[in-house]
């Protein structure tokens, strides 16, 4: 027989995970509206390719310059924060060690890209370089920034795209064996993932990089619907 006290603990365990999966929702449609804009304004406003460039777009328009620098797609990786959380409360009983390498490398994988996207360290070193008074200042600024602007596709961002990657395929796979989402969500996973590392094919990478976000953007469409058919079916069993 269940006690009075177990059952309360029962209660506020799954009033806490449904309000993961409330926030894991929210995050996918946040996400499902950044995606597409991010994609948009990369082929808007094309980044400069220089140093002294980057330091003159921070100065004229700081904001088209984080946008230029990743700032949304840095964004988008911060509100996968509680959709992974989610994932692992869903899907670890399917394989808890694959699980548990899934989250490792996606734990590694989104502070990675952090750390190569030093953006506001960069509007730092525009506003010095802006306000330098002799050409040998201004020499050691853009020094600076060279070695920032070389951790921007340096080993950080690698790691990031390809940790991240083989993370989220794994995840992507055990979806298809639970019950929780639809084999549409999981393909889309998987498709999304698999065309990301287009990358690295020669003189296409960027364009295929950019396909992939139709299938992100399918991904995180369909993980909002599950994770808020979950809170729905949560709710009325309760």
């Amino acid at each position: 027989m269940v006690s009075a006290n177990e059952f309360k603990d029962a209660s506020k365990m799954n009033t806490g995970r449904n309000a993961l999966f409330k926030t894991a929702s929210i995050a996918a449609v946040l996400s499902m509206i950044i995606i597409p804009l991010s994609a948009v304004l990369f082929l808007m406003y094309p980044a400069p390719e220089s140093v002294a460039g980057w330091f003159a777009q921070f100065q004229e328009n700081k904001i088209i310059g984080l946008i230029q620098f990743d700032f949304l797609y840095v964004l988008v990786n911060l509100l996968l924060i509680p959709i992974v959380i989610a994932f692992w409360f869903l899907l670890r009983r399917l394989n808890e060690s694959m699980m548990v390498v899934a989250m490792v490398l996606v734990v590694i994988a989104i502070p990675a890209l952090l750390i190569s996207r030093p953006m506001f360290d960069f509007i730092h070193l525009s506003n010095q370089y802006a306000a330098a008074t002799s050409d040998a200042v201004r020499s050691h600024y853009l020094a600076a920034g060279e070695v920032m602007l070389a951790m921007f596709n340096g080993t950080g961002y690698h790691m990031h795209l390809i940790l991240g990657v083989i993370g989220y395929l794994i995840i992507s796979v055990l979806m298809l064996k639970s019950p929780h989402f639809r084999k549409s969500t999981a393909y889309m996973g998987i498709l999304g993932n698999v065309l990301t590392w287009g990358f690295y094919i020669p003189k296409i990478g960027i364009a295929v990089l950019l396909f992939s976000v139709i299938f992100f953007e399918a991904w995180m469409i369909l993980l909002a619907l599950d994770f808020f058919k979950l809170v729905k079916t949560n709710e009325k069993n309760a």
